[in-house]
């Protein structure tokens, strides 16, 4: 049996307490399927990973060199805030 924590409001007398809850938790299947797929998305290349790899198979380590510097100067000089 688990005990899962949730965090109770303040209370005057004892300050900030803890309230066990019986249905706070995920069960551990859930759980797991979550972090599985969390995992699985931070672990896939990005579609300019992989325009960087084709291009690096395909015509060499340069090729693939400039399309990476070039995706990241795309990222870095579009995604700025209006001013």
């Amino acid at each position: 049996m688990s005990v899962p924590l949730t965090i109770g409001t303040s209370d005057p007398q004892d300050g900030f307490f803890i309230r066990l809850k019986e249905s706070a938790v995920f069960p551990m299947n859930v759980w797991f399927a979550y972090t599985a797929a969390c995992v699985l998305l931070v672990l896939a290349p990005g579609p300019d990973n992989l325009l960087a790899i084709g291009r690096g198979l395909d015509q060499g380590k340069v090729a693939a060199a400039v399309s990476g510097m070039a995706s990241g100067a795309g990222i870095l000089f579009t995604s700025q805030p209006l001013r």
